[in-house]
């Protein structure tokens, strides 16, 4: 569910961010995931395991994703893509540990290096490194104690 929903949210990113660098790692998230999902569905009909393709909470991602833009979009989309990555990232490896069929072995053996590349790229854009900031104007805490006289 989540490979189909990044496509999908890759997608409008593809088209609609104006920063090239969010634009390409978009169009190869795209590719990616899109043969990922392929390869993953195959193994699925081939044990007979239907996928939910239905992803209401990715749905609603995209919606709020689309009435964004500029770099207000591009910071949306990158940690969108920082959060699901790192959750995949998380699903693969416990997937792997306890993994007997040959063929979602080997599958994740191969899209994990992938999807940890991405979650890289990403991160290297600024995906997931969002900032607090001071919603006061008090000045932030002392760091050490004031010396007394």
């Amino acid at each position: 569910m989540s490979g189909m929903g990044e496509v999908k949210i890759a997608e409008v990113a593809s088209e609609k961010s104006q920063n090239k660098k969010v634009k390409e790692l978009a169009q190869m998230l795209v590719k990616d995931h899109t043969a990922a999902n392929a390869e993953l569905k195959s193994i699925a009909d081939s044990l007979s395991i239907p996928l939910d393709t239905s992803n209401p909470a990715a749905q609603q991602k995209l919606e709020d994703l689309k009435i964004k833009s500029g770099k207000e979009f591009d910071s949306a989309f990158l940690d969108e893509m920082a959060a699901g990555h790192q959750k995949s990232i998380t699903l693969y490896e416990a997937a792997r540990k306890t993994a007997t069929n040959k063929s979602v072995a080997s599958y994740i053996d191969k899209t994990l290096p992938v999807i940890k590349g991405h979650a890289e790229k990403i991160s290297r854009l600024g995906g997931g490194k969002k900032e607090t900031s001071r919603t006061t104007t008090e000045p932030p805490p002392p760091t050490s104690q004031p010396k007394r006289k």
